[in-house]
């Protein structure tokens, strides 16, 4: 497979397929800050999901959502002004510079939707539904980014491949708030169904 740096020109390294899956599958220990803050709510979301607190959960979420569309939107203003300062510092290449601060003014827009990403999935596996995380972040890296980079690179070139990431984000962003809401939801109405049998049971 080509990385996006590959069919840049910055690099001429043929990424094997692990090497793929370490760049798709982002691993826990990365620290970024709306990825750590995936692993700080894990415990808070956890706590309050066996407690039945379930709008703490919810405004939680919430919270931790607009905390990293505002560090993402602050990523995005400092890398749109310096991505050719940045290129400079590593190739004198006036291709490389500009590929770079192309790069650097785009795919930084999906940091804060990749955060809401990471959260949403870490909040499903504490609240156990891996299966829906995996899904989400599978469709997310080759149903979604690998065509749309394919297509983008045909259509655009350089535009399209690195416009797909944020676009890719941007659509599992939805998807995994929706879901998400919907299991907290789902188990919101069984917790209060139960309760309210027991009160009925008690009182007959």
């Amino acid at each position: 497979p080509r990385s996006p740096a590959m069919a840049a020109g910055i690099t001429d390294h043929i990424w094997t397929i692990e090497e793929m899956m370490m760049l798709l599958v982002v691993p826990e220990s990365i620290k970024h800050k709306g990825v750590t803050t995936r692993k700080r709510g894990g415990p808070f979301i956890g706590q309050n999901w066996g407690a039945g607190k379930f709008d703490r959960i919810k405004s939680g979420t919430k919270f931790s959502y607009r905390f990293s569309l505002i560090w993402g939107l602050i990523m995005f203003i400092v890398f749109a002004f310096l991505g050719g300062t940045v290129g400079s510092i590593f190739s004198d290449d006036p291709e490389v510079i500009s590929v770079t601060g192309l790069y650097l003014s785009i795919v930084p827009i999906g940091y804060g939707l990749y955060g809401i990403v990471a959260i949403s999935t870490s909040a499903m596996s504490v609240l156990k539904k891996p299966i829906h995380a995996a899904i989400l972040t599978l469709t997310q890296a080759f149903i979604l980014y690998i065509p749309m980079a394919y297509v983008g690179s045909l259509l655009v070139g350089l535009w399209g491949v690195f416009l797909a990431l944020p676009v890719s984000y941007l659509v599992s962003s939805i998807v995994a708030i929706y879901t998400l809401n919907r299991i907290i939801m789902y188990r919101e109405k069984t917790v209060k169904r139960v309760i309210d049998q027991k009160i009925i049971q008690m009182e007959a």
